[in-house]
């Protein structure tokens, strides 16, 4: 992939917050989405090694916006099947 910058959207379980902080920083921006999980809004690379830390989260962190990259994410999946 080319690792066109990108600001995304992602949902993530409330247990990797250390993971999303350790990643983006303290100052990336999070928001409760309901009990178990919460929001990030950051700006990435989609890259081979963003789509497979993304894969590695095992359904953990999902991604919701914008639709290039659940594009992209589906398409790398396709081709790792």
């Amino acid at each position: 992939l080319d690792g066109a910058e990108c600001k995304i959207e992602l949902i993530c379980d409330n247990e990797l917050m250390g993971n999303i902080i350790d990643r983006f920083g303290e100052k990336v921006c999070t928001e409760v989405v309901d009990a178990g999980h919460f929001k990030v809004t950051t700006t990435v690379d989609l890259s081979n090694n963003f789509y497979g830390w993304i894969f590695a989260s095992a359904g953990k962190i999902q991604i919701k916006a914008p639709i290039e990259a659940i594009n992209g994410f589906r398409k790398l999946i396709q081709c790792w099947k």
